[in-house]
């Protein structure tokens, strides 16, 4: 009797198997995802019709991301990330000297695709790099140990006299995004706000 129930789960199941991976046509669905620079893995961009902009990056690599924007600007240091949805790319901004550039980086995080104009830091913007002993990349590094998700931003900022990362992380497919404060002098997560 319990055969019998259970033959018309197998089938079903395996019918549904076979009818999504006919459909899928992402040669990414073949494969195994691979594991990015900070140990989670890749996720995949989601299926966008022609012509509009990838709803998540193509890759959660921040430190790729990083060193390509840092790479733009000679002896810089990168202190705001931010994925611009709409045009699918990351916006990271470094600091060079007294100097701040916007460097535009690819989805996937291996090409740069621009630079906007140099600005001048004003004197909070460079008291709150100069206090931070640990950088972008070692703040989303701890704020991922804390919360699993996509990255979609992160600032240096300065709340009460602590200078701290905001580390901006979308959970899962959910909606929702936490903001993880990271002390950005010893690198501790401060807390997590949902």
């Amino acid at each position: 009797m319990e055969t019998t129930r259970l033959r018309p789960a197998l089938v079903l199941a395996l019918g549904s198997a076979l009818a999504l991976s006919a459909c899928s046509g992402d040669p990414a669905a073949e494969s195994p995802a691979g594991a990015g620079a900070t140990g989670t893995a890749a996720p995949s961009a989601s299926a966008s019709p022609a012509g509009t902009a990838a709803a998540q990056p193509a890759t959660d690599d921040i430190a790729a991301v990083v060193a390509a924007a840092e790479g733009a600007v000679d002896g810089s240091r990168a202190w705001e990330l931010d994925w611009e949805e709409g045009s699918s790319e990351w916006q990271v901004l470094v600091v060079s000297g007294d100097r701040s550039t916007e460097v535009r980086v690819s989805s996937d995080g291996t090409e740069v695709l621009g630079q906007g104009d140099e600005d001048t830091l004003d004197a909070d913007d460079r008291a709150e790099i100069d206090a931070a002993g640990i950088g972008l990349v070692e703040a989303v590094d701890a704020a991922r140990a804390e919360v699993e998700g996509t990255v979609d931003g992160a600032a240096l900022d300065e709340e009460n006299g602590t200078v701290r990362w905001e580390v901006d992380i979308r959970e899962g497919e959910a909606l929702r995004t936490s903001d993880v404060l990271v002390d950005a002098a010893s690198g501790e997560v401060l807390s997590v706000e949902r």
